[in-house]
Parts: C-alpha cells; sequence; structure tokens
C-alpha cells in the first residue's frame, strides 16, 4: 500500500482531464449503487465538471457493498489498489486516484469515514449526467454541500477541506 509521500506526490500531479477519464471508466464497471462524493459532489453542484484543483475524484457506496467493490477492482485495467480500510478505498491510474467512501448503517442512517451521518432522505438517489456518464446524486444535494463546506461553498477557493462539523443531516 502506498504511505503519506506517496499520495502528496501524486496529489501534485492530479490533472483534472485523467481524472474524468478515471471517473468515467470505473462509473462504467459499477454495478452497485454509487452516488458523487465530497468534493467531485461539489465539482458536478457548482461546475458541472471537476474542480480545477480537486485532488482527486470522490464517489461513495454501502459499506455492505464493498466485496462487490473488490471484484470490480480486479477488472478494471491499469488500475492498481493503493488503499483499503474499513472506510475508504482507493485506486490509482496515471497517478491520479478515485477514493470509495463506504457508508456504513448505523442508528438513524449511514455513517461515512469522517463521521458525518447521512440520514435515508438523502439516500433517495437521483441519476444525472456527469462527464458522459450517469451517476448517483444525494437528494438535496445543495444542503448537504451547504453543511460540509459552509456558506460559501459556491466560492471556489483552494485547499477549502471540509467543517469538522459532522451532524445529523
Amino acid at each position: 500500500m502506498w504511505s503519506k509521500d506517496d499520495f502528496k506526490a501524486s496529489k501534485r500531479n492530479f490533472d483534472p482531464k485523467i481524472a474524468a477519464r478515471n471517473l468515467v471508466d470505473v462509473v462504467k464497471m459499477l454495478d452497485i449503487t454509487f452516488w458523487l462524493h465530497a468534493g467531485t459532489m461539489l465539482g458536478y453542484w457548482r461546475e458541472r465538471g471537476i474542480i480545477k484543483d480537486d485532488t482527486d475524484v470522490d464517489i461513495a457506496i454501502y459499506a455492505t457493498d464493498r466485496a462487490l467493490l473488490m471484484e470490480i477492482i480486479k477488472n478494471l485495467p491499469d488500475f492498481e489498489l493503493i488503499r483499503d480500510n474499513d472506510y475508504l478505498v482507493s485506486i490509482l491510474r496515471d497517478n491520479n486516484y478515485v477514493d470509495f467512501y463506504l457508508y456504513k448503517v448505523v442508528e438513524g442512517g449511514f455513517q461515512g469515514p469522517c463521521g458525518d451521518v447521512l440520514t435515508s432522505e438523502y439516500l433517495n438517489l437521483s441519476k444525472v449526467d456527469f462527464l458522459g456518464v450517469q451517476v448517483g446524486l444525494l437528494a438535496q444535494p445543495e444542503r448537504v454541500i451547504d453543511q460540509w463546506y459552509g456558506p460559501n461553498w459556491n466560492e471556489p477557493c483552494r485547499d477549502a477541506g471540509r467543517p469538522t462539523d459532522r451532524r445529523l443531516l
């Protein structure tokens, strides 16, 4: 598996065009429920594309689909598994990686890797076209983005990160 230095190096080499191709190639193979997550969801909602200064592609899935995801990853051409833990699986191709965030069932909804809990109402996913492929999008995405990134999410800024507030949405 990769070290922190490997991740830092790949972030410096992030290319939105390669990331878009990686996202398209991965999504075509996913035969499980998934949705855009974190910065990739923000990019879709705000810019209808991948954010120029992002460092990866973010997809969320149900943790119960983890074994299926691992089988899919085995069949993805030219991708390397670089991170695999209870909440996050990452793959890499051409120095650009795709993160799969695993949401676990908890009381009140589904908990993600940062402690955020999405209630079931948000997981009434819609399908939207993103970069020429159909992807899942949370219900009320603007409310989720506002919760995660704060009220100024619609103003691009470098390295905005996510606030620490993880109240039940």
